[in-house]
């Protein structure tokens, strides 16, 4: 049977490595590897299996990554030109609203202007766009506070069905993952709008 430990293990088992390779280092100062077999068929089991897991890890350094790795690593950059018909459409009816409303001209030219000038930030539904240069979200907790694991909402059907429909959408372009460490966190609140198809 072999056993591996590493040097943390042996320190505490009252081992030193130091001593160990300065005793042999004592005795000779060459040390002749040639006496040793390295063929498979004379190796442990744990030899070859450790060989074996080489061959897979370094096989294809690609294949090393997850899909998730692979996309962080190398994104692919995909505007949502299909949703722009329809967001720019949606956008002029949202100028049209207005200026059913009452709002000047002034105001309407100054609203027609800045959508046509940002109508990349709107979108329907998530894709690959490129990332926003914005600073990332820190969540600052008080003094004196210890984070706990919120237990699970129960939500009604219609909401939790949204709720598996965002989540996927997101992990669908990367945008979220599954952490399985979590040692805190929060439930969702689910908050209907007024109007529905609203946007």
């Amino acid at each position: 049977m072999t056993l591996l430990i590493d040097r943390g293990m042996m320190e505490l088992m009252g081992y030193s490595t130091d001593a160990i390779l300065g005793a042999a280092r004592q005795s000779k100062d060459i040390l002749d590897a040639s006496w040793i077999d390295e063929s498979p068929e004379d190796s442990t089991s744990s030899c070859r299996l450790l060989k074996k897991c080489d061959e897979e890890c370094y096989a294809n350094d690609n294949s090393c990554l997850d899909e998730r790795e692979a996309y962080m690593m190398s994104p692919e950059v995909i505007k949502a030109e299909a949703q722009k018909d329809v967001v720019t459409e949606i956008l002029k009816s949202k100028v049209v609203e207005a200026g059913e409303k009452r709002a000047k001209e002034e105001s309407l030219s100054r609203l027609t202007s800045l959508l046509c000038r940002y109508q990349d930030v709107f979108s329907l539904k998530f894709a690959a766009d490129p990332p926003f240069k914005v600073p990332p979200l820190k969540v600052q907790q008080k003094e004196g506070t210890e984070p706990v694991m919120a237990r699970f909402r129960r939500y009604q059907p219609l909401h939790g069905d949204y709720l598996k429909e965002h989540i996927s959408s997101l992990e669908k372009h990367s945008l979220v993952y599954r952490n399985s460490d979590l040692r805190w966190g929060s439930a969702n609140r689910i908050v209907e709008k007024k109007e529905v198809g609203s946007y």
